[in-house]
């Protein structure tokens, strides 16, 4: 699977989320309140920017107006922030 950007691998915590949702399991052992707070927290935000970033890319035409208002935010930070030039 490739990152964002079409390059190279996704980080590492991203191949985790994406792990994890695939067997519906979490990193550790234990329930959501015995996982490391920070991993959970920075996988979830990778995996919104991937998700974002990869279904604008996707959408055709008018489309590109079905993104939500969370999608708009990620793709306007990682633009104003010189992450992604679109």
């Amino acid at each position: 699977m490739r990152s964002a950007k079409g390059q190279g691998s996704p980080p590492q915590e991203l191949s985790l989320a994406w792990l994890c949702e695939r067997y519906t399991s979490l990193p550790e052992l234990g329930g959501i309140f015995e996982q490391e707070y920070k991993l959970i927290k920075q996988m979830a935000k990778l995996d919104n920017i991937y998700q974002a970033v990869n279904r604008m890319r996707n959408l055709r035409g008018e489309a590109i107006h079905s993104l939500t208002t969370q999608e708009r935010q990620i793709i306007k930070y990682l633009i104003d922030t010189g992450v992604w030039d679109g």
